[in-house]
């Protein structure tokens, strides 16, 4: 039995700094890295030669957009680069694809589409502010600053990026002027985006006689609240060359950062940060998150927990965090102790009493714990079946064989193709002395399971095991 695919989740994490009290939220995707292979190179992509379907433009960008919308990018990609190769003076594929490569993070790819739809359609602002995005991207703020200067000026998106490179240029009268002029028109810049820039200037205002570089501060938080983390950490290291000790800087730099995945460089800077203050706990989680990213399991520990001692909120973040890094040190005894706890203080899900439960019988041998998490799962989620499935595997592990066979039903009876309670229904079974039950089970989980994971892996092995068996 195999435990659900780590996902670091989304948090909320509250930044109370000297700056201004709002909130950052922080989210990675520990998922594999799609890769950023150059897309347009048609010879490279996986199977081409044997696409036998009609060649249309219409259905590779449908495919396409169906694919980003699932958060396959670069599968994504090379649908848009199969709709360049069918019409290649067609403008809408090269943005579709620049919008692929800036999700993969490879922005010079981005930036190179983002020209190619403007050179074929000069008149569409939206792939010209695209363009303008890919430029911040690579950090060519002064190109990039010319770009938008160079487009009409009613519109919401121009207006906003025009802002925040002014304010880099430290033109902060045109930033204040642009920011509220955005106001005016439509585009698609979230306005939570536009009020942080606002409020930037508003709360710089209400300080008698304040000074620029708080001001500067200020508009490096809200680049950070408006997801533009490399204008960001541009204009944090401007303040930082003015002001070495300013903390919240240094955090706000950090976490650009890490939002960017230069996870040495955020190491680097939160260490700084946590110099200056080395009681502030969200410091102490940002610096554990960069330890975590570049795998330094024992170190992102010592920071989560140290977060912890000092109030950080919420707790499950570093619990999750402290799990997860106890289980790649394989020390699973601490792992399964503070997933005990993640679960008490949240359960969101029924996913939640996986990997625990698997931890407590595959790697720490205490069915004690795992019975109790597995009715917790019941508890907490009797109408999904995977909660009565943790239950009839523990009750397997313990030879108690009636009780696994009603846990098991009650699973099907919510989903009777589950694929998870078909192969231990297989073990059941076999235990059972019903060959021919668990061979069928086993093949029922093993068309039931995604390929390749572990519940298909095991049923396949355990089919093939009793076939050869009968066989002989």
């Amino acid at each position: 039995m195999n435990s659900s695919k780590y996902l670091v989740t989304l948090s909320v994490i509250g930044l109370s700094t000297a700056i201004i009290g709002t909130t950052l939220w922080l989210g990675y995707q520990a998922a594999g890295d799609l890769g950023t292979a150059n897309i347009l190179n048609l010879d490279e992509l996986p199977g081409v030669e044997d696409i036998t379907s009609p060649v249309n433009y219409e259905n590779h960008t449908a495919e396409g957009d169906a694919l980003m919308t699932t958060g396959y990018y670069s599968l994504a990609g090379s649908q848009y680069a199969l709709a360049i190769n069918v019409d290649p003076e067609n403008p809408i594929a090269y943005n579709k694809l620049g919008l692929a490569y800036l999700e993969m993070g490879d922005f010079e790819k981005a930036v190179e589409n983002f020209a190619r739809a403007s050179k074929l359609s000069p008149n569409d602002l939206g792939y010209a502010v695209n363009y303008g995005k890919g430029l911040i991207r690579i950090n060519d703020f002064e190109r990039a600053f010319e770009h938008f200067q160079s487009l009409t000026s009613e519109n919401l998106d121009v207006q906003f990026y025009r802002s925040l490179l002014s304010a880099y240029r430290s033109d902060y009268d045109s930033a204040r002027a642009e920011i509220q002029e955005s106001a005016r028109y439509g585009g698609s810049v979230n306005p939570a985006y536009l009020q942080s820039v606002n409020q930037a200037f508003l709360a710089f205002d209400s300080q008698q006689e304040g000074q620029v570089i708080y001001l500067e501060a200020l508009l490096t938080k809200a680049m950070v609240d408006a997801e533009e983390y490399h204008l960001a950490e541009a204009m944090a290291l401007k303040v930082l060359n003015k002001q070495s000790d300013y903390r919240d800087v240094w955090t706000l730099l950090g976490y650009s950062q890490l939002k960017l995945e230069n996870y040495e460089e955020a190491k680097q800077s939160l260490d700084q940060a946590v110099k200056i203050d080395s009681l502030k706990p969200e410091i102490h989680y940002f610096l554990g998150l960069s330890h975590y990213f570049l795998e330094e399991y024992e170190d992102a520990v010592n920071r989560f927990e140290l977060a912890l001692l000092y109030g950080f909120e919420p707790e499950n973040e570093p619990y999750r965090k402290i799990a997860e890094s106890q289980l790649f040190l394989e020390q699973f005894n601490e792992a399964l102790a503070a997933y005990e706890y993640l679960v008490k203080i949240e359960h969101a899900s029924v996913d939640d009493f996986v990997r625990p439960t698997w931890l407590a019988i595959e790697k720490v041998q205490d069915l004690d714990r795992a019975l109790t998490l597995a009715e917790e799962a019941v508890t907490h989620f009797p109408g999904e079946a995977m909660s009565h499935n943790l239950l009839g595997w523990v009750y397997i592990e313990q030879g108690q064989l009636e009780l696994a066979d009603d846990s098991l039903n009650t699973a099907f009876q919510i989903d009777p193709l589950m694929a998870e309670a078909h192969y231990n229904t297989g073990r059941l079974r076999e235990l059972q002395g019903h060959t021919d039950g668990a061979i069928w089970e086993y093949e029922k989980a093993y068309s039931l399971a995604e390929s390749g994971d572990n519940v298909s892996q095991q049923a396949s092995e355990a089919y093939n095991r009793l076939v050869t068996q009968d066989s002989e």
